[in-house]
């Protein structure tokens, strides 16, 4: 599954998925558009899985609880999967480098 994030607004600002039943597999990559990388917060919660009855598996390159690295590597989110929806919260940056 291929994200891209631009903003807060689910729909607009980042792909989101709504379905009765999703069993998850294979790999997710997110990555940023339309420099949302410089106005993110570490407060934003972005959730782009949500189902209305079930949910199972996970993707093989993001277990839950552990930091997920953007593909761009700007940064990274906590991954977090419940039995309805998938998030992605506390966004760390890249430090920039020092000189």
């Amino acid at each position: 599954m291929q994200i891209q994030l631009a903003g807060t607004s689910a729909a607009t600002g980042y792909g989101n998925l709504t379905a009765n039943s999703i069993a998850i597999a294979g790999n997710l990559q997110v990555r940023f558009g339309s420099s949302f990388q410089n106005t993110i917060s570490n407060s934003d919660i972005f959730t782009f899985l949500s189902a209305t009855s079930s949910q199972s598996g996970t993707f093989s390159n993001a277990p839950s609880g552990t930091r997920f690295w953007t593909t761009d590597g700007l940064g990274s989110f906590d991954v977090t999967y419940n039995s309805l929806s998938v998030t992605l919260s506390n966004f760390q940056p890249v430090p920039e480098p020092s000189t």
